[in-house]
């Protein structure tokens, strides 16, 4: 074998390597994200327990990933991975709030999908008000709703940071459409509460006036 038959082989052994570990990525990214997805459906059911099991096989699944990452770094930024991070990360944020009303520490999600992350919690906290308004919360809806402004304000705050985040202008401008839509929907309930209370005392005084 010729030197430089000797190097093409060497090549041809890294090149599938490296595919291998590509299927392997994708793979690992996409368990991450479907058992995060699960997570967060089951945190809406109020199952935090196995909401918290999925999340730690999603943990395990994304450390796995990291020792992939960080032997082939150009694979960072592949699809899989970023939207695998995301989803873990919007996951984490909307459990701790509902377990303590606090964000948690981004510990050792990458920041900007921390960030990017924190821009899909907005809809999962719509998701949560419209399920208030239906049990007759207004004052926890109200509450979610002031939440999901604040969230707002803050990615407002790192749009600077968007030619960096590609992501976030569109995660900012789907926030503010949902805010909108969220804060119509409670002025209407709050209106219809008032009419409620209205027709309410108009009746009592009616039956007053009768008796």
């Amino acid at each position: 074998m010729s030197r430089l038959d000797e190097i093409l082989e060497r090549m041809r052994e890294n090149l599938k390597a490296k595919e291998e570990s590509r299927r392997r990525l994708e793979e690992l990214a996409q368990k991450a994200r479907i058992g995060s997805k699960q997570a967060i459906v089951l945190l809406h059911k109020g199952s935090k327990a196995t909401a918290e099991e999925r999340l730690n096989e999603a943990r395990k699944n994304l450390e796995e990933l990291g020792k992939l990452t960080r032997r082939y770094p150009e694979y960072s930024t592949h699809g899989a991975v970023t939207a695998a991070w995301e989803e873990y990360a919007e996951a984490k944020i909307l459990k701790s709030l509902g377990d303590s009303g606090s964000y948690p520490e981004p510990g050792d999600i990458p920041l900007e999908f921390y960030i990017l992350g924190l821009g899909d919690v907005v809809g999962e906290l719509r998701r949560d008000i419209l399920d208030d308004l239906r049990r007759d919360s207004f004052v926890d809806a109200e509450e979610k709703l002031r939440r999901m402004e604040e969230i707002y304000d803050v990615l407002i705050s790192t749009e600077d940071a968007s030619i960096l985040l590609r992501e976030l202008r569109r995660k900012v401008d789907v926030a503010r459409s949902v805010i909108e839509s969220t804060r119509g929907d409670l002025a209407l309930e709050a209106g219809q509460r008032r009419l409620g209370d209205h027709i309410k005392e108009l009746l009592e005084k009616l039956e007053g006036k009768s008796g």
